[in-house]
């Protein structure tokens, strides 16, 4: 492929170059044979070929038009059976018509303004997806993590629906173009103790109300819980007892255990 391709800064594209991060990432991933693997933003491919030596299948989801091309006459040319390249929005693609059931992994080194975004939506609408690797801010990847007292909605959310964890860290010289922030490889391994058998209904309702908790950071819970969720104090006071908590607490002290607490108290007061 033509080196000469200039990276879209309207895409915030940032290619990966180093192949030994290349390898170190599909170690670390555990990618195998029997593993169909979803790559977002494949770029120019330096990943997308490494992982088709490996993986069963290779479904590679590309925005840019122009990368999109000539990637796809690169497989052409290499002649390789097993990438599928498709051409669309990976925030709007429906990834249900490509999942093998409960095997889905993801993989992306994707423009760092969306890569919050798309976690959560993969999580949280794609139940099939089983793993996700992203490289991502390292900054991002810290509050992926964070523990309680530095919780935040997305801390929150990744947690309810994932475990993750930081798997190393990349230098920026590793990028063309060099970012201006350090990055990390994320990696986050589905959790389905809570929502295994959710409906989309049951995690719209978990979502708005930790949306709700962490809308004024200057505001106690009760108080945005109450304001933006329509409920009285008095039902939330009773909440909070049953569920362990103080009425001064603050939306980024709890934990998952918490907010699922919260969650399921007021759904089962409100009889649905």
């Amino acid at each position: 492929m033509s080196n000469n391709l200039i990276p879209l800064r309207s895409l915030g594209q940032n290619f990966l170059t180093d192949k030994n991060i290349i390898n170190k990432i599909i170690t670390r991933t555990e990618v195998d044979i029997s593993d169909t693997v979803i790559e977002i933003g494949p770029g120019k491919g330096i990943l997308t070929f490494e992982l088709a030596k490996i993986a069963k299948k290779v479904i590679a989801i590309e925005k840019d038009r122009g990368l999109f091309n000539l990637l796809g006459k690169e497989i052409q040319e290499k002649q390789v059976r097993n990438i599928d390249l498709i051409h669309t929005d990976a925030l709007k693609f429906n990834y249900h018509d490509i999942i093998p059931p409960h095997r889905g992994i993801v993989i992306s080194n994707p423009p760092y303004d969306i890569a919050s975004r798309l976690i959560i939506d993969l999580l949280s609408k794609f139940h099939d997806v089983n793993k996700i690797v992203f490289v991502v801010q390292k900054e991002v990847a810290q509050k992926a993590i964070a523990t309680s007292g530095n919780m935040l909605l997305f801390s929150v959310l990744i947690q309810t629906f994932g475990d993750p964890k930081i798997l190393f860290n990349i230098p920026r010289s590793c990028f063309y173009p060099q970012p201006r922030v350090d990055s990390s490889v994320l990696q986050i391994t589905r959790n389905t103790e809570f929502f295994d058998n959710a409906t989309k209904s049951d995690i719209q309702k978990f979502i708005k109300i930790v949306k709700s908790g962490f809308s004024s950071k200057r505001k106690f819970l009760i108080n945005n819980l109450s304001e933006k969720l329509d409920i009285s104090k008095d039902d939330l006071k009773k909440i909070f007892l049953k569920t362990g908590l103080h009425e001064k607490v603050r939306a980024e002290n709890l934990t998952i255990k918490q907010w699922i607490g919260i969650y399921n108290n007021i759904y089962a007061k409100q009889g649905n």
